[in-house]
């Protein structure tokens, strides 16, 4: 049955190329879409807190505070956007599935769907406390085990989040009653979903490793090479504007093309599977 979802989860983005422009959007903020990706990293995310005892150096300035709260609002609008693909994505796929042309755009719950994003976050910084505090003090082992805990938790978290924001937005039920009916649906799903963010996880691999390889073997570089070459010789010095613009905006598109595309592949993909779970068992 996963083998299905994932199929049908290509279809899905792959004849929906509007899905791939919101898919981009929530990398702007380093949003994550892959779990054990984010797992993989989240240990040297938050073990790097250790070093805050340097931050009221930072603020001793008007120049440095200015700094600091103009990133702060940044990644808060960021996020905003970022929440608001997410939001786009789901309600899409919603429709598609359903087949219910009326299906609500679901921008009106984005509070409450960032309400739970903002839940996640403060519970994985509890969950990394303990890490980022002992990290230096305890012994290898001690410090290997509550490693191995927070990481758990905090992939634990991510699938929780995710279930419960798809009852706030697919359901359309209160945070509380999305949280409870979130935490049965993982008690009877854990294993799909473990595998799902498994399969996942590998395809956004073999994806990246496929796309560097192209980049890489001069099948992008080349033809760019040509057109500014072509361009700085016929038009001189305009020549090479034009040849400077044209690349920046093939870069730009083609960003939003090969990474838009598989990050909404990945929401499109949980998306469906929450969809079917509701009408079948896929356990199996």
């Amino acid at each position: 049955m996963i083998k299905e979802i994932l199929k049908e989860s290509f279809k899905i983005t792959w004849r929906r190329p509007s899905l791939w422009f919101w898919g981009f959007l929530p990398t702007l903020i380093l949003f994550s879409t892959n779990d054990l990706a984010f797992v993989f990293v989240a240990p040297s995310l938050f073990l790097n807190f250790n070093n805050l005892e340097r931050f009221p150096s930072l603020i001793e300035s008007p120049l440095s505070i200015s700094l600091i709260f103009l990133v702060f609002l940044s990644s808060a609008l960021l996020l905003l956007v970022a929440t608001l693909a997410e939001i786009k994505i789901i309600m899409s796929v919603k429709k598609f599935k359903t087949g219910n042309l009326k299906t609500e755009k679901g921008t009106q719950k984005i509070w409450s769907v960032l309400f739970v994003r903002f839940l996640e976050v403060l519970f994985l910084m509890i969950v990394w406390l303990p890490a980022i505090i002992l990290s230096n003090k305890a012994t290898s082992s001690f410090s290997f085990l509550l490693i191995f805990l927070s990481t758990s938790l905090t992939l634990l978290a991510l699938f929780f989040t995710r279930y419960t924001i798809f009852y706030l937005l697919i359901e359309k039920l209160s945070i509380a009653l999305s949280a409870k009916n979130a935490f049965f649906f993982l008690k009877k799903h854990w294993l799909t979903t473990v595998k799902i963010s498994f399969f996942l996880f590998i395809i956004v691999f073999i994806y990246t490793l496929v796309v560097f390889s192209l980049w890489g073997s001069g099948m992008v570089t080349y033809p760019l090479r040509l057109v500014n070459f072509l361009l700085t010789a016929v038009l001189e010095n305009v020549g090479f504007w034009l040849s400077f613009i044209a690349t920046a905006l093939l870069i730009f598109f083609s960003q939003i093309i090969i990474i838009g595309f598989i990050v909404s592949y990945q929401i499109v993909s949980w998306v469906v599977f929450f969809l079917t779970s509701r009408e079948h068992s896929v356990d199996k």
